[in-house]
């Protein structure tokens, strides 16, 4: 499991990247998100080698609201490239 720090400011809306790309036998899973407001980041904020042979499932999006307003998730895309 990995971290990274991150300050959330409640009432903004977000974007969040997620990358997932095969790298020989292994898969490197990156990620970086940031506010409206702000650039969105040159390098990804974490990153995870897994190494398994084929990454099989679902793509799903969740959240759990700690301060127990609602999530809203806007303008979903998925690309395969």
């Amino acid at each position: 499991m990995q971290s990274s720090s991150f300050k959330w400011r409640s009432g903004e809306w977000y974007f969040v990247e997620l990358r997932v790309l095969e790298n020989g036998s292994n898969w490197t899973v990156s990620g970086r998100v940031w506010a409206e407001s702000e650039k969105r980041p040159d390098s990804a904020q974490i990153e995870y080698i897994a190494d398994v042979k084929s990454l099989k499932g679902r793509a799903y999006v969740s959240g759990v609201p700690s301060s127990g307003r609602a999530i809203y998730f806007d303008d979903i895309e998925v690309l395969r490239r």
